[in-house]
């Protein structure tokens, strides 16, 4: 017994990766003067920032904030939640702290400390005051009750800076993809989580393009498709590979898997192509030694491929 796809589109993976292959030895033959994989989108519109003041952070209280793991970008301090009439979601793990009157009540969800630097004015060093570190504790807005229309507005107002439209062949697509992971937008890093099975995207607003945004958001989804529920693939399923060999044929295999979903829905530039092709070339260089590489990651891209767009497979008689 043999096997056959019910699609009658099958050719346009294979087109698409051949291209993705020409346009990877095209750069290798300029050498040096090819230009590098760029970031297709601006992450300062999804960085963590104060919901109130709109203030973007910067230096280390980036670091402090993005390695929470909160979707949202919004942070607020405890004075700000009491002037919103909002309220700081209490821990359910059943840890409790113990008030002045020897009373115990659920303790707050944690704070996440950041810092400011106050610097003196020329006369003020004349003066001879210095520069101080202020401390401050701060929330993520998911970790707020009672606030939403306040978060709501403010990503209305970071939307509308640069407003982009929906696609509906690439909507169409993602909608099609049976079981797909939560998607959560808002943040400034594109990136998909097997621990959580979650998708994190900046807002499409974020981006050069609608086009660069789905070319991203089909990447995140290709990885989706390697969780344990789902195909399984090692480098997705097994966390002691993130990071290493098997994880750089992953990262393949998304790009490729993107460059393919774009074909379907016929967004594809010839800038995103060159973009997407330094992406591959990126990995393939990892992998160099390998040289079959290429068609073990075309199969396994086909079969994420299949999977999203939910196309089925029937038996048929071997001939």
């Amino acid at each position: 017994m043999g096997y056959k796809r019910t699609s009658k589109k099958a050719t346009v993976n294979e087109t698409i990766t051949e291209i993705m292959i020409e346009r990877i030895e095209a750069r290798r033959a300029k050498g040096d003067n090819v230009a590098p994989w760029r970031m297709t989108w601006d992450p300062t519109l999804g960085m963590p920032r104060n919901l109130i003041t709109d203030h973007a952070y910067r230096g280390v209280n980036v670091f402090m904030t993005l390695f929470q793991g909160y979707g949202s970008p919004f942070w607020i301090t405890r004075k700000q939640v009491a002037t919103l009439g909002g309220e700081i979601k209490k821990l359910t793990d059943g840890t409790t702290i113990k008030l002045r009157d020897g009373s115990e009540v659920p303790a707050n969800e944690p704070y996440t400390p950041i810092l400011f630097w106050s610097w003196p004015t020329p006369e003020e060093k004349l003066d001879g005051k210095r520069a101080f570190c202020r401390f401050y504790q701060v929330w993520n807005c998911e970790q707020v009750n009672g606030i939403n229309d306040k978060v709501e507005e403010a990503f209305a107002g970071m939307n509308n800076a640069e407003p982009k439209e929906p696609i509906a062949e690439c909507e169409e697509l993602v909608r099609g993809y049976v079981g797909h992971p939560d998607i959560n937008h808002g943040g400034g890093k594109a990136r998909y989580s097997p621990s959580k099975d979650t998708i994190e995207m900046p807002n499409i607003s974020a981006f050069e393009s609608s086009e660069e945004y789905y070319r991203v958001l089909f990447h995140e989804l290709a990885h989706s498709t390697g969780h344990r529920t789902r195909l399984e693939r090692d480098g997705i399923a097994n966390p002691a590979k993130y990071a290493d060999h098997t994880y750089s044929e992953e990262e393949l295999i998304a790009e490729m898997s993107a460059s393919m979903l774009a074909g379907f829905a016929g967004i594809g530039t010839e800038e995103a192509d060159e973009n997407s092709a330094a992406y591959i070339d990126h990995w393939l260089k990892v992998l160099k030694a390998e040289p079959n590489m290429r068609v073990a990651a075309g199969g396994a891209a086909q079969k994420a491929v299949d999977l999203i767009r939910n196309i089925k497979w029937a038996k048929a008689e071997d001939k």
